[in-house]
């Protein structure tokens, strides 16, 4: 029986082909751990901006309860009798911001929102040197949701507007 003429794979060529579809394999294998995690991670950033969404309009129809008054109140002598979810105020850059907190129980998100004291009109007009009746103006003021995990880590937020008008 002659060797030579035999055609077929030898015993290396085998175990090289192995080894290369096995190191192949293991390579694919790798993204199946990190697409899990990057859909976790997308499905948590979306909770979490579809929360500050409803968040900011709670908070806004929380605000818009009070009379102007009761709020321009608040907004003088802040107090947990007024608003409950009240914690403390904040100074940054000359301006003050009122600190709510909540956790939100069907979620282990932390809500944390400010209120800006000053009106951003008031302030704009106030730049261009434009004088009007402050007393008689809508006043604007800037809400901040921000939406923290467990860890304190921001994970999604939105500003929208508290419109204080004249009654």
């Amino acid at each position: 029986m002659d060797f030579q003429e035999e055609k077929g794979f030898t015993l290396i060529e085998i175990l090289l082909s192995i080894v290369i579809l096995t190191i192949i394999l293991v390579s694919i294998m790798n993204f199946f751990p990190q697409m899990g995690l990057f859909n976790r991670h997308n499905l948590e950033k979306t909770e979490a901006i579809n929360l500050a969404k409803k968040e900011l309009v709670e908070w806004q129809n929380k605000f818009s309860k009070l009379t102007r008054v009761n709020f321009e109140y608040f907004l003088d002598y802040p107090s947990k009798s007024i608003i409950p979810e009240y914690e403390h105020s904040v100074d940054h850059n000359g301006t003050r911001y009122y600190i709510f907190e909540e956790k939100e129980p069907s979620t282990d998100y932390k809500v944390e929102v400010s209120l800006k004291k000053d009106s951003d009109l008031e302030e704009d007009l106030k730049k261009n040197s434009v004088s009007v009746d402050l007393d008689k103006l809508t006043k604007i003021h800037r809400v901040h949701v921000k939406i923290l995990n467990d860890n304190n880590t921001l994970i999604s937020e939105i500003y929208g507007y508290y419109l204080n008008i004249e009654e």
